[in-house]
């Protein structure tokens, strides 16, 4: 008995990601600091697209791997997750529709029964709201912008993406007013203020940059017709790319850096927040050194994570 209480009491979501934080922290340091003595098969499982391992390949390593377009999947799968829970808290919080039983006892069994409202429901819709934008938008720009190369990638990495976007829409809610089995009735009315404000305006800036930065990514391998003419990796220039190696990325952190502040309260979020900025960072950094080691014209001025500074 006391076993089953313990385990209703887990977060599910926490733990996952705090272990894939882990996972991605470790690895990172390895691969960064002692690549040469890691095994190839656990290079070949890390890196995938331009850093890909260019060494001896594992077959077996190999039988599990997909195309990286495969990216496609999870981001239609994203855009239709976050439309349909956004959808569930408008019924919810604007239209007094009862939170299904069945609902809040998967909630109960994935984020535990101790799960607390901490954040008001208008924060809790214009977080789903800015989500659900980011989803579509990479819905649009990896099925009708992006041009993928024939590189693969890990199943592991397909996986990842999975998990990532079901963790993101269901940490919204585990600690939202209605699908929280107790309220903080103190947090549930507050108004969103200046500062959300502002969240929200560099999080629609930073999803508009993405975009700009996916079509300049795509038109390197295209012709002035826009007719696909290469799978190269080559050096982008212009925009953002004037001042990091990957901004598309670091845009990325910016986003949910907005949506960690519009969400302050959530203490499931932050798990999802630290797996992004991990994982992140270390994909910038790989990129930037490839670039560097690529590239003997790569701008010198051009940084990785910080403009200007590092």
């Amino acid at each position: 008995m006391l076993s089953q209480i313990h385990l209703n009491e887990i977060n599910y979501i926490k733990l996952i990601f705090g272990a894939m934080t882990t996972h991605i922290i470790i690895l990172s340091v390895l691969i960064n600091f002692y690549e040469s003595y890691m095994p190839n098969s656990i290079k070949q499982t890390f890196r995938f697209g331009k850093v890909s391992f260019k060494g001896v390949r594992s077959q077996l390593i190999s039988m599990l791997e997909v195309p990286k377009s495969y990216f496609q999947h999870f981001y239609i799968y994203a855009a239709l997750l976050m439309l349909w829970m956004f959808g569930v808290s408008i019924a919810v919080y604007l239209f007094h529709v009862q939170v299904p039983r069945s609902f809040t006892d998967f909630l109960d069994k994935i984020g535990g029964i101790n799960r607390i409202a901490r954040v008001s429901t208008l924060h809790v819709l214009l977080a789903e709201l800015l989500l659900t934008l980011q989803c579509v938008k990479r819905f649009y720009d990896s099925n009708f912008v992006s041009v993928f190369s024939k590189s693969k990638m890990n199943i592991s990495h397909y996986a990842a993406g999975f998990i990532h976007y079901t963790g993101c829409a269901v940490a919204i809610i585990l600690e939202a007013p209605e699908f929280a089995v107790n309220l903080s009735i103190s947090r549930i009315h507050n108004l969103p203020g200046l500062g959300d404000l502002f969240a929200t305006v560099i999080f629609l800036l930073a999803c508009y940059g993405q975009l700009q930065v996916t079509i300049i990514l795509a038109n390197l391998r295209k012709n002035i017709k826009g007719k696909v003419i290469s799978e190269k990796h080559l050096l982008p220039q212009g925009g953002l790319f004037n001042y990091l190696s990957s901004p598309h990325m670091s845009c990325e952190i910016l986003m949910y850096t907005c949506l960690t502040y519009i969400l302050r309260g959530n203490s499931t979020w932050l798990f999802v927040y630290a797996w992004v900025f991990t994982n992140q960072i270390e994909v910038i950094m790989l990129n930037h050194w490839w670039y560097q080691n690529t590239f003997p014209n790569f701008p010198k001025n051009r940084k990785a994570l910080i403009p200007f500074v590092y």
